[in-house]
């Protein structure tokens, strides 16, 4: 089948898992013998030949800003680029569109018209939610996001998102009043092969796992339980300086590693990971906490199903831990320490989260 996917961000000037997410997932399509027309957009100045990651052909914008997926990224330079490439869209003939989250919108749009005034059918569009941004977007945004991800909704054949949390909520404020909700599918990202580094954005809240390990030192608990915290990430902006530097501050002997990292160091890593901790409230899936799981370390993630991982390693069925994550870090801290100092029970959510898992990418935080 042909297939058109848009997504903002791609390989070119990757900045989070959008980027590595839709490059995966293109690359599987492939793999089954779909042939793939990618549109996507890339950062001002970038002149490094495509890497396709499996299409048949990579369409690039030049967009002028990047680094973002909120309102002030450049969505709507990416629909008028989108807009220059209805021929070459008519001429590939696509069955389908798949659109990555709310910026796919607009170039969608601006496509399927070209290609009704050309004469020509438009594609279904598909809108693969891959992150509900009503759900983090700042107050002030909230009303445009929720209007441009609930007419996705709208305007799609098909909707799908990454947990069963992220399901429930669009369901309830992405439904339009005068048509029936799309009810969205839920599609597990499958296990990542490739990926070699990791970002530090703020959005992950790596903050809390430092203050965590502030509380710890503080405690005692460090050097009571032997245990050496790692904060794993490549980036080089300067919140990501600042972080690390306060992280090396909080206790002797903590380990930073903010080099290029491929899968096999990552292996060596996660294979020697006591507990790892996935500090954000809410996250579309979390791919770390099954990376983690597939080498034998277990997590620790937020109560109440925010984390779209919770669907797959369960912390009902001792896969997973779930904590409040919302309260002091201080508090936070004591339960790590009743955690720590059981390192049987430990091991058992060990080998029940890696059971059924296997290979393995990159983690973020942990203990060692």
């Amino acid at each position: 089948m042909k297939l058109v996917f848009i997504s903002l961000e791609f390989t070119a000037g990757t900045f989070s898992g959008n980027g590595v997410y839709a490059a995966n997932q293109v690359r599987a399509l492939a793999g089954l013998g779909h042939d793939v027309l990618v549109i996507a957009g890339k950062p001002p100045g970038h002149d490094k030949a495509p890497y396709a990651s499996g299409a048949c052909c990579i369409l690039e914008v030049e967009l002028p800003r990047w680094g973002r997926l909120d309102r002030p990224c450049a969505w709507q330079e990416f629909a008028a680029g989108a807009a220059e490439l209805v021929q070459r869209m008519a001429s590939f003939g696509a069955r389908a569109a798949l659109g990555v989250d709310w910026t796919s919108l607009a170039p969608y749009q601006q496509l399927a018209d070209g290609l009704r005034r050309a004469g020509h059918s438009a594609p279904p569009y598909v809108f693969m939610n891959y992150r509900v941004h009503l759900r983090t977007a700042a107050e002030e945004d909230c009303a445009f996001i929720r209007s441009v991800e609930a007419e996705a909704a709208t305007t799609a054949a098909l909707m799908t998102v990454l947990s069963c949390s992220d399901a429930a909520y669009s369901l309830e404020h992405l439904a339009h009043p005068d048509r029936p909700a799309l009810r969205p599918q839920v599609l597990f990202p499958a296990l990542r092969m490739d990926l070699a580094r990791i970002p530090l954005p703020a959005d992950k809240d790596p903050l809390r796992f430092v203050e965590v390990v502030e509380c710890l030192a503080a405690k005692g608990a460090l050097e009571r339980l032997q245990v050496t915290p790692l904060l794993l990430g490549s980036a080089q902006t300067p919140y990501a300086h600042q972080l690390r530097e306060r992280f090396r501050a909080a206790a002797p002997g903590v380990r930073v590693e903010a080099r290029f990292l491929g899968p096999d160091d990552m292996a060596r890593i996660y294979a020697q990971t006591l507990l790892n901790l996935h500090p954000c409230l809410y996250d579309a899936f979390g791919m770390t906490v099954v990376e983690a799981a597939s080498q034998g370390a277990p997590s620790v993630f937020n109560r109440g199903g925010a984390v779209g991982a919770g669907d797959l390693l369960s912390p009902a069925r001792g896969e997973a831990i779930e904590l409040d994550l919302a309260q002091p870090a201080g508090a936070i801290a004591d339960e790590l320490v009743g955690l720590l100092s059981d390192p049987a029970s430990l091991a058992t959510v060990a080998w029940l989260s890696s059971s059924g898992l296997s290979d393995v990418s990159i983690t973020q935080h942990g203990w060692r």
